[in-house]
Formats: C-alpha cells, structure tokens, sequence
C-alpha cells in the first residue's frame, strides 16, 4: 500500500484574534501576536499604545510569508506549528485590589527541543507601565495560560490533568509590595 501528499491551496491561518477588555471608561485591547497594549480612553476619545521589552522573549512573531504558490501538506503543516510555537500574548487581566494589571504570555518553543514553551507572567502598574515579569515556569511547570479570577487570586490550571473527572488548579496570589 503507497500513500501519497496531496497538495493544499488555500490560506494557513491560526487564531489571532484582539482580546477587548473594558475596566472603568477604558478599553485595553491585546493580540497574541506582538506585545503591545493599546489603551482607548472612552470619554475623551483617546488612544495610547503602550510598548513592552523583554530579555526573556521577543516582543513579536514572526510574519507569516504570503505566499500564492501551492505547498505540500506536510509542507503547510510545519508552516502552521511553526506559528504556533512563536511568543504568544495572553489578554490583559486586572487586580482591582491592587490596581495591578497582568497577561500570561508563552514563551517561544526552543527548536529541535522536547521542552516545551515557557510561561511568562508580566505585571503592569495602572498606568501600564511594566512592573516585573516572572518566568512561572521555572516556579512550577505545570502551571498552563487557563486561569480563573477570584476574590483570593488566581486560581491557574493545570497543565497535567491527571484524572478525567477532576479539574486541577493551583492558587497564585499576586501582592504589590511598597
């Protein structure tokens, strides 16, 4: 029996999509695929983008080469992993308490690697002005980008879900220090 590659014509995509997130009169706007937040103040009609760097992880992917020509399956497969193993931006999250804004980000999947990506946790202060970064992976690899937003925390996912009816969390408390 022989197998043989079919060949695809077509867009590769991947989700991309704008996390909106509206605190007060203030909408934040993030994407996953480059660092900045875009802040649109409601009232005065105003906009700020905000500009983050990083020692630990590039600020952006790459872009996807447009391309018309037609690839090979397996060919437009690593194109799409390739993708998917860049940086990626989580949404912007908010500590009313603390008046402290976060995201998860992804780090990049190192090549030719079975380690997988790591997990970046930045802070930002009320003004978006970056606070700290912590690289939680190294805290606990475990830890995955799904979270839950409570009133002691936040309660992260994860990753090893060891039991098909029982859902795993851990508790990561963030406190502003003075």
């Amino acid at each position: 029996m022989s197998f043989s590659t079919s060949i695809a014509s077509g867009n590769i995509s991947a989700p991309d999509d704008p996390a909106i997130r509206l605190i007060g009169k203030r909408l934040y706007i993030t994407f996953p695929s480059f660092s900045d937040i875009i802040s649109f103040e409601l009232e005065g009609e105003t906009q700020q983008v905000f500009s983050h760097e990083s020692s630990n992880f590039r600020s952006s992917r790459d872009l996807p080469q447009n391309s018309q020509e037609k690839l090979e399956i397996k060919n437009a497969l690593e194109l799409l992993n390739g993708w998917q193993d860049q940086v990626s931006f989580g949404p912007l999250g908010y500590f009313q308490d603390t008046e402290l804004f976060f995201r998860f980000l992804k780090g990049e999947k190192p090549r030719e690697s079975n380690n997988s990506e790591q997990l970046f946790l930045e802070i930002f202060s009320d003004d978006l002005q970056k606070i700290d970064e912590k690289n939680i992976s190294k805290i606990n690899p475990d830890l995955s980008r799904q979270y839950l937003q409570t009133n002691h925390g936040l309660m992260v996912k994860a990753l090893d879900q060891p039991r098909e009816n029982v859902m795993y969390y851990y508790y990561l408390k963030i406190r502003r220090s003075k």
